[in-house]
């Protein structure tokens, strides 16, 4: 209410600025005059209210005006910031003054001028602290110079302090004076906000006309609005500045947001100007508002996207851009299209004048040397082409082209706003800095975008700003790598330009327009460029020869960049020509320029000699070339390397390569031919061209006759002469390679492959001693093998495969294969590995190469090779293929006996259980079940020989380790059919399915593993089946099932399956799988295989119940009928419940169906009961009979649901079990209020509970207990009763002291914090029980509070008599999660809440129930504060469990009245009132105010 006015109202208000100093008392006292309130916690309703009863409209009136011409002058702008509640003041009188008035003083006052210049000074202000807190340039944001940029003023230089910068900033930290005008902004923003609310005609009580007045105030100029949206985006992008990046957890984005919104209204109210038909406003957006919108755009983008109003921000911001700046340029750029086609003299583009603030900016910030502003303000270019190719719609070709246009317009306009106009010209204003430039990051936006830029567009950034060497006469452009990979990735094509002939310069050949210049021009800085090579393959920072480190690029000067980023798109430019003849040439020709590093550690270093691009190169080879023109290109190779072959062949013996006269064409045509040969996959290529393969297979010849040993090359020579060999084999018939294999058989070319092997060091791996030691490996082993196939060369086969495979064996024998393969190693160890992988790999792409070996030697060489292939499972470059591996295993597994055998065997399956079924193709998936599964028909056939002769039985009684080989296949085989193979063997023949199960028949028959067994067959059988009948094409359906019940008709006359399990598991799977069928159902479960194995299934119970099965069997039954619905098994002439009963173990799944299938529960209450206490059982199987029986009791009538629960309350031994407890916790759950009428005995629930809890001997039956116990007492309210309640309080307080039964002392964290939460329960929601109880209560949390502290050793005995036996003689395993439980117990009792205290009366009484609750606590619980200073005599508490008591101490301490207090001090010996005074002390300094409730 206002106070009393004592002096007329005006006088009082025009003397506030003499006789008050301060400005936030001038506002109250303001306030006050106007009968407004100031408080900020009233809402606007209230608000409104109070303005319709106000009688002081004319008060209010005299208020407005005072307010609003102190703001129209700086100083009361100034001095206006002093307080939030300004705007807070104006925006409450805009409700009390009535709205013509309001629209006529704010017209007058001009407020929007007031709004302007308050955004103005307060981005100065909050720049100015930005300074201050600094003392240098604001980093990392154009707000530099944002701040004193005005529309009609030129760029400006380093901003000063300006001289209306408040005093007070001086004392304040940058983020205080920000959250103090964020604050202030927030209020402006309200204020506006119902200025624009109360334009609305809609609203009660206002008049339309006054609001249209109103609307009037918010319609300004163009410019005027501008200037207005200007400086509030200015402002924001400070205040994000001010606080670092992190703005969501620091600035108040919705009160920012709600802000901005009203700030674009006033932008949307403005009246447009005369000449501004289209209604855009573009060209005063732009001079205002586009660098702030930038730049505070650029600020917010990086920022997590997921706070909704920082999202908002982004979409706004976008608009603006899109309707104000981008559509107009883009309409503006359609219009000068339309002009060019019609040959209509036009203007610059429009998009150019809107860019050029932001122009003018960046050439200030460059001739002011604001490398840091600079740098961020053109790092937001690209963001506003992103925008700009959002808005093109390009769905028709034709609009696509008109799209590229744009963008190519826009791309130049932003790229001269930079400073980088394309075409590239002089510019007076400064030169850019390349490390800033924005040109790499749009031209990679359009990349990403396909969008195609014209040639000319970009041949004028090649010429302008590549860098390239004799592409431009710039002295001042380093090398521009960064620029020339995306243009290489737009269109390489503007490379491959060449150059126009010269027809007045005769002298000027062919040759030498066969390079372009841009790509003489790329290939020369590539050449000048040195290339760093490492194993690691690490990226290096390069620096330009040429350029000091201040100006040079950072770029990565790895080889590999070099490849991936330049070599490659290259290539791929000449492909896109058709032109890869070209490129060949381009290839040979730097090639030789470097033919002497060919061979030689440094060949690595060269990104011409590159793998990556050599594959490149091969997959493009066929389809880019025609097999003519390959034919020429291997004609051009092999050409100088039989003249050099020739020269070396007239040479003395032993001749210095390095010195023939050919030596250089011929080692480049080596690499190259190399190359070739092994991108030729079509053999259509030497079709009619029996010169050529001639000439190739005549190598060898040529090669024999010279020593190689010296030849730098050599490598490629073994390479080249094994890709000839693997081409003829496939080129010429059988015949011709057999006649081949003689000859090389006698030929010395072998001779000297196996030579070149031998002269390797082991632990060698640089030079060219290394790769043609591991060319000519391949080569020896690959014609070796094959030699192995043909019987009179047999042994020379041997001969050279053993011999080139010493280093092999040796390293295989010497070393593990955790050491050959170790993570961390040596130089010399990593050659080692390096070796042996590639050795292994060779080996394993000629698989019948194994049977060289001894069974032992492969072995080791297996184990090595499976070792290597589970540590590199996840590795893209794995040495093999795992197919492969498992062909060469299966191809000599049964030529090896013994625990070889099974060592092998089970290497191979663990390596296939490791793989991740989808890492590997589907065609490896389904080789590898084709592996597994195939020997599966001779096992079965092999068993069944067994089964028919008694002697082999006896002799086969080890079944262990077969026991564990078939679990293994089993996974492995289960594993991969996680994915789909639809045409491996399992799937489309039912036969291999079959072989399975009957070979599983007699494994899964007995031992320990007949169970895993039989759940490996079912997972398996499952997927399978699932895959066949499902998931495969109708005609491998239908074929699949033939089969199925082909193979199923021979076992239509056995009577049972009990010794046929396996069987019995597919016919289950079977049978389950196709029931699950939605359209076929019906017909596959009467089909002639379900009723067969229905039948059996009834007969095998049958046995079951006259106890004629093993445990096995009984198990494998039961688990039968589980997947099946019990009704399809009717008429069962069998009581499977009595069955039930009878087994020791029953299937989970089983007891589950049985109760599913309308069973009374207390019919299978025992076999449940047993279930549950079962240590085997999964936790899902027991999740799922818990439900099952849930869903039993709930459909049962309440009268049989009680009594089940007597049944259950009433057998104290079938209670004490955790199983029964269980089913007791479900029973308690499902009971409702309509059960009450037939539950007699319902107030003695919980007495009975409280019984099992003092009973319980075991940490779970207790737990189950309490979990009844919070039940009844949270959601079983009309079971509680008195005489529950004070059976509970009893039984919890002797469970907290010494007279507790025995419970295990590791669970007493678990029990203390049971039973603080069951006492919270009972205080919290049957707080009405505890009138006259308390008697009761004290004692337990007194025992609850003993158990926090530790009695101290000299005490004896004597001191911890009072602690329950499961604390008694161990440290206090309690934390400060124990006491912070005790406190929520402690402030539940002193500090109620309205719910708790609530109760029911007929008569209206004004009573406050939780003061008296309070009261009545405090009457109590001195009686606990007494015994917790008595405890700190003997005994003693941790830290932390003391910290998160205290709350509680001081709860107890703030309901306690003076009179309590002091007969507590009366009740205390001396000891403990020394103590109480500490405590005392304690909690007047700093407990009393953080209490609840204090009682003062």
């Amino acid at each position: 209410m206002a106070p009393m006015i004592t002096s007329p109202s005006l006088p009082r208000l025009l003397s506030l600025d003499k006789n008050v100093k301060k400005w936030g008392q001038r506002l109250q006292q303001a306030a006050d005059i106007a009968g407004i309130p100031l408080e900020t916690n009233l809402d606007d309703s209230q608000i409104r209210k109070l303005a319709c009863r106000s009688a002081a409209h004319g008060r209010a009136e005299w208020v407005l005006r005072w307010l609003l011409e102190k703001l129209k002058t700086v100083e009361g702008r100034q001095k206006s910031r002093k307080s939030p509640l300004t705007f807070v003041l104006l925006r409450r009188l805009l409700l009390f003054v009535p709205t013509s008035t309001c629209a006529r003083f704010l017209n007058s006052s001009n407020i929007m001028d007031i709004i302007k210049n308050y955004l103005d000074e307060t981005a100065t202000r909050i720049g100015d602290g930005l300074d201050d807190a600094s003392h240098q340039t604001i980093d990392s944001g154009s707000s530099v110079t944002l701040e004193d940029t005005q529309p009609s003023s030129p760029v400006s230089r380093k901003r000063k302090r300006t001289k209306s910068s408040d005093d007070d900033t001086k004392d304040k930290t940058s983020t205080t004076v920000a959250k103090d005008e964020e604050n202030n902004l927030s209020s402006l923003g309200l204020f506006i906000n119902e200025i624009i609310h109360l334009t609305s005609s809609s609203i009660e009580n206002v008049d339309p006309v006054a609001s249209q007045h109103l609307k009037g105030v918010l319609r300004t100029s163009t410019l005027e609005s501008a200037d207005i949206l200007s400086a509030w985006l200015r402002c924001v992008l400070l205040l994000c500045q001010s606080r670092g990046i992190d703005v969501n957890s620091e600035l108040d984005m919705n009160s920012i947001m709600r802000t901005h919104f009203s700030i674009v209204q006033i932008w949307q109210f403005r009246a447009l100007e005369v000449d501004d038909d289209s209604g855009f406003s573009a060209s005063t957006f732009s001079k205002a508002c586009l660098v702030p919108v930038v730049a505070l755009y650029a600020q917010i983008r990086p920022l997590d996207g997921n706070h909704f109003s920082l999202t908002e921000m982004k979409v706004s911001l976008e608009q603006l851009l899109a309707r104000h700046f981008l559509i107009p340029g883009r309409a503006s750029f359609s219009a000068m299209s339309t002009a060019k086609r019609t040959k209509t003299a036009g203007t610059q583009p429009l998009i150019l004048d809107l860019l050029q603030p932001l122009r003018d900016m960046v050439v200030g910030l460059v001739n002011d040397d604001e490398h840091d502003s600079l740098r961020h303000l053109v790092s937001t270019l690209p963001s506003l082409l992103e925008q700009a190719i959002k808005l093109c719609p390009g769905n028709s070709t034709k609009q696509k082209l008109a799209d590229a246009s744009w963008i190519e317009c826009f791309v130049r306009s932003l790229s001269h706003c930079a400073g980088e106009p394309i075409p590239y010209e002089e510019s007076e204003s400064g030169k850019p800095d390349f490390m800033v430039s924005p040109l790499p990051n749009m031209l990679k936006l359009v990349q990403e975008n396909h969008i195609n830029l014209s040639a000319i567009f970009l041949e004028s950034l090649l010429q302008g700003y590549s860098g390239l060497s004799g592409v431009t006469d710039r002295t001042d452009l380093p090398v521009r790598w960064d620029l020339i990979t995306v243009l290489l990735g737009l269109s390489g094509n503007v490379f491959l330009k060449e150059k126009p002939k010269n027809k007045d310069n005769p002298a000027e050949s062919e040759y030498t327009n066969r390079i372009p210049p841009y790509v003489e021009a790329l290939v020369g800085t590539v050449e000048n460029t040195k290339w760093e090579f490492s194993l690691s393959s690490k990226p290096a920072t390069r620096l330009s020869s040429s350029e000091s480190p201040s100006r040079a690029l950072q770029w990565s000067n790895s080889v590999d960049d070099a490849v991936t980023k330049i070599l490659i798109p290259l290539m791929h430019a000449y492909i896109s020509a058709r032109n890869l003849n070209g490129f060949m040439d381009l290839w040979f020709r730097e090639l030789r320029r470097h033919w002497g590093e060919l061979g030689i550690r440094n060949e690595r270093a060269m990104p011409w000699t590159s793998v990556h691009l050599r594959q490149e190169f091969q997959a493009a080879l066929e389809t880019s070339l025609t097999p003519a023109r390959i034919n020429e290109r291997l004609i051009e190779y092999i050409t100088p390397i039989k003249i050099l072959l020739a020269e070396a062949a007239r040479a003395p013996k032993n001749p210095n390569w390095a010195d023939l006269q050919t030596i250089a064409p011929a080692s480049v045509s080596l690499f190259m031919l190399d190359t070739v040969l092994h991108g030729i996959q079509d053999l259509k290529i030497f079709e009619g061209t029996s010169m050529v393969w001639r000439g190739l297979k005549g190598l060898s010849t040529d090669f024999a006759a010279v020593g190689l040993e010296k030849f730098a090359c050599s490598y490629k020579v073994w390479s080249i002469l094994t890709q000839i060999y693997t081409l003829s084999a496939r080129v010429d018939g059988e015949q011709s390679i057999q006649e081949q294999l003689m000859s090389l058989s006698d030929s010395q070319i072998l001779k000297g492959a196996l030579a070149v092997i031998g002269e390797v060091r082991p632990h060698q791996v640089d030079g060219f001693q290394f790769e043609a030691s591991r060319e000519a490996y391949q080569f020896v082993v690959t014609v070796g093998s094959d030699l192995l196939r043909i019987p009179g060369l047999k042994e020379r086969g041997d001969h050279y495969i053993s011999t080139a495979n010493n280093f092999l064996l040796h390293s295989v024998s010497r070393l593990k294969p955790a050491q050959i393969f170790q993570s961390a190693q040596e130089k010399e160890d990593l050659a080692l590995s390096i070796r042996l992988k590639s050795s292994l790999a060779v080996l394993l792409s000629r698989p019948n190469s194994f049977s060289v070996f001894s069974s032992h030697e492969r072995c080791g060489i297996f184990e090595t090779i499976f070792y290597h292939t589970v540590t590199e499972l996840s590795s893209d470059d794995s040495p093999t293929s795992f197919p492969v591996l498992l062909e060469a295993l299966t191809s000599i597994i049964m030529e090896i006996g013994g625990d070889v055998k099974g060592r092998l065997l089970g290497l191979a399956l663990n390596t296939t259980i490791g793989l991740q079924a989808h890492a590997l193709t589907r065609k490896e998936r389904e080789s590898i079940l084709d592996k597994i599964s195939g020997p599966f028909e001779d096992k079965a056939e092999h068993d069944n020989l067994i089964a028919d002769n008694p002697v082999i039985i006896e002799a086969d009684l080890e079944t262990d380790s077969i026991d564990h080989v078939l679990l293994e296949e089993l996974s492995a085989m289960t594993r991969l059919m996680g994915q789909r193979n639809p045409t491996s063997e399992l799937c489309t023949n039912a036969t291999h399915v079959w072989h399975i199960a009957r070979y599983c028949d007699r494994q899964a028959s007995e031992g320990k593993s007949a169970k895993k067994i039989l759940l490996n067959l079912e997972a398996l059988f499952n997927a399978v089946i699932q895959q066949a009948t499902h998931d495969a094409t109708p005609e491998r359906k239908e074929l699949f099932k033939e089969k199925f019940t082909a193979q199923c008709t021979s076992e239509f006359d056995s009577v049972s399956l009990l010794e046929k399990l396996g069987t019995m598991f597919l016919l289950k799977s079977w049978v389950h799988v196709e029931s699950q069928g939605e359209n076929e159902s019906q017909s596959l479960t009467s089909s002639p295989v379900s009723q067969f194995y229905k039948k059996t299934l009834n007969r095998d119970i049958g046995s079951i119940e006259n106890a004629a099965a093993s445990e096995v069997q009984q198990w494998a039954v039961f688990r039968a009928l589980a997947e099946m619905p019990l009704a399809s098994l009717e008429p069962i002439v069998y009581d499977l419940k009595k069955i039930l009963r009878k087994m020791d173990d029953p299937d989970p799944e089983l007891v589950k169906d049985v109760m599913e299938s309308g069973v009374d529960p207390k019919e299978t209450m025992d076999v449940l009961t047993k279930q549950l206490q079962s240590q085997v059982i999964s936790p899902q199987d027991h999740n799922r009979l818990i439900e099952a029986f849930a869903v039993q009791v709930r459909a049962l009538r309440p009268a049989r649901r009680i009594e089940l629960l007597q049944t259950l309350l009433g057998n104290d031994d079938q209670i004490s079990e955790g199983g029964s407890l269980q089913l007791l916790e479900v029973l308690i759950k499902s009971l409702t209020p309509e059960d009450a009428p037939v539950f007699v005995e319902k107030g003695s629930l919980l007495i009975k509970l409280c019984h099992r809890v003092m009973s319980s001997r075991d940490i779970g039956h207790l737990g189950t207990s309490i979990s009844c116990i919070k039940t009844v007492l949270r959601t079983k309210l009309w079971l509680v009763n008195q005489h529950g309640i004070d059976t509970l309080l009893g039984a919890l307080a002797t469970l907290a002291s010494s007279r507790a039964g025995y419970l295990p002392k590791e669970h007493a964290p678990f029990i203390y914090l049971r039973l603080c939460q069951t006492a919270t329960n009972i205080v919290l929601l049957h707080r009405k029980h505890l009138g006259g109880r308390m008697h009761l209560l004290v004692p337990l949390l007194q025992n609850l509070l003993t158990c926090l502290f530790k009695p101290h050793r000299h005490q004896g005995p004597r001191s911890v008599a009072s602690l329950p036996s499961w604390l008694f003689n161990t440290p206090s395993p309690l934390e400060k999660t124990h006491s912070k439980a005790y406190t929520r117990l402690l402030s539940t009792l002193c500090s109620p809440t309205a719910s708790s205290t609530s109760q029911h009366r007929k008569n209206a009484e004004l009573t406050d129930t939780n003061k008296q609750a309070r009261e009545y606590a405090g009457s109590y619980v001195p009686y606990v504060l007494m015994h917790y200073c008595s405890l700190q005599l003997g005994a003693s508490v941790d830290s932390e469990v003391r910290e998160g008591l205290k709350a509680g101490i001081w709860e107890m301490m703030g309901v306690v009245g003076i009179e309590g207090m002091r007969g507590m001090n009366v009740g205390m010996g001396r000891d403990e009132r020394a103590i109480w005074e500490v405590v005392y002390h304690e909690w007047l300094r700093v407990g009393k105010g953080r209490s609840s409730r204090s009682s003062g």
